[in-house]
This record gives structure tokens, C-alpha cells and sequence, in this order.
């Protein structure tokens, strides 16, 4: 199983792409508005990705990414941004930021994402094994 919060305060626009994620997936989403309660929620409850909006209730995404890294480094992070690839590259390096997400995203990319993180847990349950 899966567990990806999904932190944003424009929940209907998300709803396709969550559509993406859950689909043919083993992908539970848990939703929050705010990098607050997202804290408090990853304070107490494993989860393998975050996803943030460009602006939540209480910070922007890339704040909030900064944030995240510096609680957790191994916490996978996808971050929805209208910045260029380049523009997003300069304001998030370091950052281990695995995805940038378009403004509106949609099932393709909520299928997209969920097919990329699916590998990354694969190679980290292959390396447990060795």
C-alpha cells in the first residue's frame, strides 16, 4: 500500500488527478490545507509521498518542500508549480523534489506520478532485500 497526502486548498481541482492516483493503483491519499497540519499528520503517520500545491494555507509549495527535507530528507515530494522546468530546477535544487506538477493537474499525470513512485518503492524493497 501506498499513503500520499495531498496538501492544497483548491481540493476540487484536484480531484481528477487524484482520479489518476487511485486508479488501477494501491494508493490511499490523505488530504490537508496546510503545512501545519500536514507536519502534524506526518508526525504520526507513515507515508510515502507528499504532493503540494503551489500555495497552501500557510506557505508556498517550495517552502514547504524546504521544510520537509530538513524533517525528513528521504520523504518523496512532488510539487505543483507554474515556474518553466528551468525556473523550477534553480528554486527547488537540492531539494530531492521528484516531480514538478502543472498548475491543473490531471488523471494522466496523477497516472504518470503514481507509475514513477511505484518504481521507486520497488528499488527500495529490492535493496532491503539484498
Amino acid at each position: 500500500m501506498i499513503h500520499c497526502i495531498i496538501l492544497t486548498t483548491r481540493k476540487d481541482d484536484f480531484l481528477k488527478f487524484y482520479q489518476g492516483l487511485t486508479e488501477d493503483s494501491n494508493c490511499t491519499i490523505h488530504w490537508e490545507e496546510s503545512g501545519k497540519q500536514a507536519f502534524d499528520y506526518l508526525a504520526n503517520n507513515s507515508v510515502d509521498l507528499v504532493i503540494v500545491d503551489e500555495v497552501i494555507a500557510d506557505m508556498d509549495g517550495i517552502t514547504f518542500a524546504e521544510q520537509l527535507i530538513k524533517k525528513n530528507p528521504m520523504m518523496q515530494c512532488a510539487v505543483v508549480s507554474p515556474l518553466t522546468p528551468k525556473e523550477f530546477h534553480e528554486a527547488s535544487e537540492g531539494l530531492g523534489i521528484m516531480m514538478q506538477l502543472p498548475v491543473n493537474p490531471d488523471k494522466e499525470i496523477g497516472l504518470k506520478l503514481v507509475r514513477q513512485l511505484n518504481k521507486i518503492v520497488e528499488l527500495i524493497n529490492k535493496s532491503k532485500m539484498r
